[in-house]
């Protein structure tokens, strides 16, 4: 548990090198790189674990779900977003090998699940947090929420999703 949470630590204040650690070796320079990218606009303010399953000790894996507060400098809206990592144990160190997104917003650096459907997904129009409709009557938030939008998708091209081969 203290590998996942000094990993997403890290993350939360810009400590790279913290985080990089708990990459697999082959990965890190990718992931340093990436997270480069992200660290001018991107602005991680909190984040909690929600769920940790291992799969037990034998076999050394565990998936963690966490979920994120965040926004972009240039928006300044706060967002919510659940990703899923995967973990494997490497000798006494845990190793972060993927991580996916699960619900809420889009956010930059997180792949897409594999087996994703639109639903349940925060793309569906349904808001997990039952907050739908909120900013509707809103036309400046909806012009925020578009250049939200437009950030999210230039990061996006510019920074290729952690995702590691095993």
């Amino acid at each position: 548990m203290s590998d996942i949470r000094s990993y997403n630590e890290g993350l939360r204040w810009d400590k790279l090198p913290q985080s990089a650690i708990h990459i697999p070796p082959a990965e890190r320079d990718a992931f340093l790189d990436e997270r480069e990218q992200l660290q001018d606009e991107l602005r991680i303010d909190d984040f909690d674990i929600t769920r940790l399953k291992t799969e037990g000790e034998t076999q050394g894996r565990a998936n963690v779900q966490i979920r994120w507060i965040w926004h972009m400098d240039r928006v300044g809206i706060v967002k919510k977003t659940t990703s899923e990592q995967r973990w494997k144990r490497q000798g006494k160190r845990w190793l972060m090998i993927e991580e996916v997104f699960v619900r809420g917003d889009e956010m930059p650096g997180l792949a897409e699940a594999k087996d994703e459907v639109e639903t349940g997904t925060g793309k569906s129009g349904i808001d997990p947090d039952g907050l739908q409709g909120e900013d509707d009557a809103r036309p400046e938030a909806s012009a925020r929420e578009a250049a939200h939008q437009d950030v999210v998708m230039a990061l996006r091209r510019a920074a290729k999703p952690h995702r590691i081969a095993e």
